[in-house]
């Protein structure tokens, strides 16, 4: 019997500890996860058919706002969805406002968060993006 899933996402996070909770959360809701740490390892989950991002802001070597730059055209191309999850203070760092982030494309979301909220504000983007 194959499970239905939700689609395959993207989890770009430095924290190993983080890394590993997120795949073992999204794949019991039945995302197919691929994971990695840096642009680079973003880069190769490129290369599959994924709707979705789940992006630190904080990497080694690239920010996920400098990832998102890069990538916009094709994110755009290919309706996926890019969620940026972030523990930045948006008034010290106004490039970081939700509003501001929308304005690119993101869906940014502010540490301390929820698994549950990041789900939802995943699904949601994606049924937008696919409608």
């Amino acid at each position: 019997m194959t499970t239905h899933t939700l689609g395959r996402i993207c989890i770009i996070e430095d924290e190993p500890l983080i890394l590993s909770l997120y795949r073992e959360i999204f794949t019991m809701w039945n995302y197919e996860v691929v994971t990695g740490s840096s642009g680079a390892d973003l880069d190769r989950c490129l290369g599959e058919d994924i709707v979705g991002i789940i992006c630190d802001q904080t990497l080694p070597g690239e920010s996920g706002l400098q990832i998102h730059a890069r990538l916009r055209d094709e994110l755009v191309r290919r309706r996926i969805a890019f969620l940026l999850v972030h523990g930045q203070d948006v008034h010290a760092f106004p490039e970081l406002h939700p509003g501001e982030l929308l304005k690119l494309g993101v869906i940014g979301l502010n540490k301390p968060i929820g698994m549950p909220e990041i789900e939802a504000a995943l699904r949601a983007e994606i049924a937008r993006l696919r409608s």
